[in-house]
């Protein structure tokens, strides 16, 4: 009887592990760009009326005074629309993708980023940024761009192998090695810890997902 329950016991969370799977799966394909949102205008700018938006932190629990900027506020009206933590989760590291990251990708600064989303014709970040991370979509210009961001990435670091790297390998290390996004955590660090010091470890970026 024991050996059944623990037979069962197994099956139950295999199942259940696969199932999250597919809803994970399903919820990083939708596409949350065209999605009509009750409490975002076509720029993605929070439109909500205030006792709303209380109601809505209060409802998913959400701390008030931990809701400092644009993505926290997100982050509320995501959980308010879809009612689903995983799907809100991503929908708020796709809406909340900002210029600036997208830069941080790409070697350049926030309004050369959205000078190049335009180029290619992307309003947003995120498009921009998934367009140029797809390892299956290539056009001359693409091509061009990767190949120009490579040649400085290996002048700055000396690292001749991200000539052989994919694209999610060469996004991971650009990321990483950006001496623009290291002096941003830097300061950034320096402001919570109060210090000026020059020494600070800066982290590898190992926590920053590719999503």
């Amino acid at each position: 009887m024991k050996i059944c329950i623990a037979i069962l016991t197994i099956l139950f969370f295999m199942l259940s592990i696969n199932g999250q799977a597919q809803y994970t799966e399903e919820y990083r394909n939708y596409d949350y760009f065209s999605h009509s949102y009750k409490y975002l205008n076509k720029d993605y700018k929070i439109k909500i009326p205030s006792n709303k938006f209380r109601a809505l932190i209060k409802e998913h629990r959400f701390i008030p005074n931990a809701i400092e900027n644009y993505k926290d506020s997100l982050a509320v009206v995501m959980y308010g629309e879809f009612d689903n933590w995983a799907q809100a989760n991503i929908a708020v590291q796709r809406i909340g993708f900002t210029w600036l990251r997208a830069g941080y990708y790409l070697w350049l600064d926030k309004k050369e980023a959205k000078e190049l989303g335009q180029e290619f014709g992307f309003e947003h970040p995120y498009l921009l940024y998934k367009y140029m991370y797809d390892n299956t979509k290539w056009s001359e210009d693409k091509e061009e761009f990767i190949s120009e961001l490579k040649l400085r990435i290996e002048k700055h670091t000396g690292n001749s192998e991200i000539y052989n790297m994919n694209t999610k390998a060469l996004f991971r290390f650009a990321l990483i090695n950006n001496p623009q996004r290291i002096k941003d955590f830097k300061k950034e660090r320096c402001k919570k810890e109060n210090c000026c010091q020059d020494d600070i470890n800066i982290p590898s970026c190992d926590s920053i997902n590719n999503n």
